[in-house]
């Protein structure tokens, strides 16, 4: 809709004496209009602490995102253990397979990362840690829009995520062909997947002919009238041959265009920035197909396999002192890779996550009933 208003919150702590501060940015159109305070005061210091951690908390928990992505091979899975001398270093690594994932914080605060965990309650080794955002295969199932009724993120396109609130993600679609720039959108949280999506299919209209930039840069106008404003600017990748529009009306030296791929954009350019194409002819904007990359795995010849029988926790290493990785969870079928003392070393047998090299999953022999 257009002049759709969303709000981006934000919190800090202003006094001691306990009075907390929210700060509402408003976002029109893709930009940053003005901003409104609500000030809650009266609170003592204690109160104002606890109501600031249940905030952060609510924050945290308010966008859950779960699936069976195929992740990226080699992707680590490093420590979220604060006080751990293990602290940010790689406890797994993802293999290129599908796995089953939970993001239980979508945003670690100051960081590029997502806390996660590869297990959902049963049969599988839930191992919990943080992973790049970047890295996280996200799509929308809809249109996302970033510039109302002109600019929008078209489904299945793939996702980056830059903030949480309540129910909604603060996304990104960073394109580097054809053109070279960030398109940002607002999503609500049971419209994001990790599951492949198909775009509906999108007819160029029989009258239509085909544009391309004649330079690095395309202005969007919101209508042709004297009075139209600027919405948007088009950078064209300066690896791209062309960005190819389709247009038909013209008036006061525009052409209404559209452009259907990665984003989808609707709306007037002027035509001394643009080449038509000849009647019927048209350029080749199809990317290169993607290639999956999945890692070895090397196990043992004819190794035990198991079954998880009842909920156990994973360990760095072969005591009950080391890290705590995650969790075996029931039904979990696992190699068994080595013995030491009352310990064992597994593998999942889906191989959808396997330790660093030289290190080891384990657990205690009873978790697999030995």
């Amino acid at each position: 809709m257009k002049g759709q208003i969303m709000l981006h919150r934000g919190f800090r702590l202003t006094r001691l004496t306990g009075c907390i501060r929210r700060v509402g940015r408003i976002r029109h159109a893709g930009r940053i209009r003005h901003a409104g305070r609500i000030r809650l005061a009266g609170l003592n210091l204690v109160g104002t602490l606890m109501l600031w951690a249940q905030v952060g908390l609510a924050q945290s928990q308010s966008c859950p995102l779960s699936g069976e992505p195929v992740m990226p091979a080699q992707l680590a899975i490093t420590s979220a253990a604060g006080t751990s001398a293990m602290s940010g270093t790689t406890i797994a690594l993802f293999t290129g397979a599908k796995s089953t994932l939970v993001v239980t914080d979508p945003v670690v605060a100051g960081t590029s990362k997502a806390k996660i965990k590869t297990g959902s309650g049963s049969g599988n080794i839930a191992i919990e840690g943080l992973v790049e955002r970047a890295a996280l295969p996200l799509r929308s199932r809809s249109a996302l829009v970033v510039v109302p009724d002109h600019v929008w993120i078209a489904p299945g396109t793939p996702l980056v995520i830059s903030d949480v609130a309540p129910g909604h993600l603060d996304v990104e679609a960073r394109l580097s062909q054809p053109m070279m720039q960030t398109f940002s959108a607002w999503a609500d949280c049971s419209a994001l997947t990790f599951s492949t999506v198909t775009r509906p299919d999108w007819a160029v209209p029989e009258d239509a002919l085909g544009y391309v930039m004649t330079g690095g840069t395309l202005d969007l106008f919101d209508d042709s009238s004297a009075e139209r404003q600027q919405i948007w600017t088009v950078r064209r990748s300066k690896n791209s041959g062309a960005v190819l529009f389709w247009g038909g009306e013209k008036e006061n030296g525009l052409v209404k265009i559209s452009y259907h791929g990665d984003v989808i954009i609707e709306g007037w350019a002027k035509l001394q920035q643009l080449r038509a194409l000849p009647p019927g002819e048209t350029i080749d904007q199809l990317p290169p197909p993607s290639e999956v990359v999945t890692s070895q795995i090397n196990v043992p010849p004819r190794p035990k396999v198991a079954r998880v029988i009842k909920p156990g926790l994973v360990r760095s290493q072969p005591n009950a002192a080391a890290l705590v990785l995650g969790l075996a969870e029931p039904q979990a079928q696992v190699y068994i890779l080595d013995i030491v003392g009352t310990w064992a070393s597994i593998l999942p047998t889906a191989a959808n996550v396997v330790p660093p090299t030289g290190k080891q999953f384990w657990v205690d022999k009873a978790t697999v009933g030995l």
